[in-house]
């Protein structure tokens, strides 16, 4: 546990490593080193600030602008689809095919980038994954087949 009142030579350090830029989790393993003691990172920073101490100029901040992808580029990958072939059918040991639960609906098999919150969001394929596609019902992310074959009920 670090102490109440930092003494004068921790605080002397403390001042001339702000100055030159240290960042605070580097003062803190420095005054611990020297000195021996346990300061945290947030101690170093609570008594600079207590201190009225700052790392910065006390300029305005800047806001930082989000760097977006190009616009152009992806509406160019979101043109691009997907080609969809069906997994061979699977069997069971004895080599009997297994036949799956399937919805009577016929999907668009869109891509990851062309769904949006219209689209039926249910999955098709192993490897490369498509989308059913066909327009959502209310309240559900599936079509109306997909949520009958995705409930119970």
């Amino acid at each position: 546990m670090a102490l109440p009142n930092w003494p004068a030579p921790h605080v002397t350090m403390l001042h001339e490593l702000l100055a030159s830029g240290a960042p605070f989790s580097e003062i803190a393993i420095s005054i611990n080193r020297k000195f021996g003691t346990s300061y945290s990172r947030n101690a170093c920073i609570g008594k600079a600030k207590r201190l009225g101490l700052s790392k910065t100029n006390n300029s305005p901040r800047v806001a930082r602008t989000r760097v977006r992808n190009n616009p152009a580029k992806v509406r160019e990958v979101r043109a691009t689809r997907v080609k969809f072939t069906p997994a061979a059918p699977m069997t069971n040991e004895a080599g009997i095919e297994i036949k799956l639960r399937d919805a009577p609906v016929q999907p668009l098999h869109i891509g990851l980038l062309e769904l949006t919150g219209e689209n039926c969001h249910y999955p098709y394929g192993t490897d490369h994954f498509t989308f059913c596609g066909q327009k959502h019902l209310e309240g559900f992310p599936y079509c109306a087949p997909h949520v009958a074959l995705t409930t119970k009920g």
